[in-house]
């Protein structure tokens, strides 16, 4: 073996090209990457939507096929949608303690996309979020009840203002049955959460046109929070990603369906 010979180091050029094609790889990688994350986050939150739609077939199944809808305890809580799909997921809460707070810790009802840090106007931020998703509620009134397009744009929900529309009673509650729809697989059971919507269980719940992604108080997203879209979950369990300005008021409301006051 010969002793002292010096191997030839990388010149100063060199090491400029190299770093100069790591930067152009990562350059091109990068927005690639971000692309493959947004994708990720999006699965995640369509996996939840799934847990939630299998959860809501077994819940059709155990309960004679009534759609779950918003009960009050008699401690006070309100109990929304994701209350009565609790047991069928495996998950529990204490309907004696304040409810915010143990359904923001539950995986199933969170999306990976939801936006961070962002203020509300009941002044809290938006990862404090107990639902990610809002639900359909507007099988809740009298039959007589009508709903309108025209709903998305009125600055109030004064009745006397517009008298050809007729508004929900929300002290009159009915239970519906899925087969008393009769296109469930076009009408909307879940979408996503807007990005200010007040962390109060009682603001989840979609019941008129101004709560649309184009209404002038949405609650549905409207924004394009995953590639293509927002998710939603249908009343026949599908779910689709769209872009949440394509969403109307026959998306969510079926004018058909009978109730029975019970």
């Amino acid at each position: 073996m010969r002793h002292g010979v010096r191997r030839p180091a990388f010149t100063l050029v060199e090491l400029l090209v190299v770093i100069s094609v790591i930067a152009l790889l990562v350059s091109i990688l990068l927005p690639s990457l971000r692309k493959a994350r947004r994708q990720a986050r999006a699965v995640l939150c369509g996996s939840s939507l799934h847990q939630q739609g299998i959860a809501l077939d077994m819940y059709f199944q155990e309960y004679n096929g009534y759609i779950p809808r918003e009960m009050m305890t008699p401690y006070g809580n309100r109990l929304p949608y994701a209350a009565f799909l609790t047991a069928e997921l495996g998950l529990h809460y204490d309907e004696t303690q304040p409810l915010e707070p143990q359904f923001a810790k539950m995986p199933e009802f969170q999306c990976a996309d939801f936006p961070k840090g962002v203020p509300t106007i009941d002044g809290k931020l938006s990862d404090d979020q107990p639902l990610d998703y809002v639900y359909n509620d507007f099988y809740l009134n009298y039959e007589e009840v009508v709903y309108t397009e025209d709903d998305e744009l009125l600055p109030s929900i004064n009745p006397l203002a517009f008298p050809r529309l007729e508004y929900v009673v929300r002290d009159a509650k009915q239970l519906v049955r899925i087969s008393w729809v009769r296109k469930p697989a076009a009408i909307i059971f879940l979408s996503e959460a807007h990005r200010e919507l007040p962390t109060l269980l009682g603001a989840h719940d979609v019941t008129r046109g101004m709560h649309l992604p184009r209404g002038i108080y949405p609650r549905v997203a409207n924004s394009e929070r995953h590639p293509s879209g927002i998710h939603s979950l249908y009343l026949d369990l599908h779910i689709e990603r769209a872009k949440p300005e394509k969403q109307t008021l026959k998306d969510w409301y079926d004018p058909t369906a009978h109730a029975t006051m019970h």
